[in-house]
């Protein structure tokens, strides 16, 4: 039996379900004007200690096959700047559940102090 592949939209909503389950709020995609290297920045806000404390995702496209807009990889930031220094990065195609609990759990320890 083969394993049925998961499409880049249902990782990155699969990554922001389970954000949402470590004490994270989806609030949107920030009204920002996207630059060459990604297509949006989603918004998360932390509703555990401390609250209100801001996450920013953003959908990275490869360099490679600009300019067509195919994001491959998430950027993870406390900043809205738009200048690439990114605390993390993530790969698309590293996302699936098991790894996710625990990437979350570790971006949390890193951030919610």
């Amino acid at each position: 039996m083969t394993k049925k592949a998961i499409s880049p939209d249902q990782r990155i909503k699969m990554l922001i379900e389970t954000f949402e389950t470590f004490g994270w709020r989806n609030d949107g995609h920030a009204d920002v004007s996207t630059l060459w290297w990604f297509t949006e920045v989603i918004v998360l806000t932390s509703y555990w200690h401390p609250i209100g404390r801001k996450l920013f995702l953003f959908l990275l496209i490869d360099p490679l096959e600009y300019p067509e807009k195919k994001v491959t990889d998430v950027g993870i930031s406390l900043t809205l700047a738009t200048d690439k220094n990114l605390m993390e990065t993530i790969a698309l195609k590293e996302i699936e559940l098991p790894f996710l609990k625990e990437y979350c759990a570790k971006i949390n320890l890193l951030i919610l102090k």
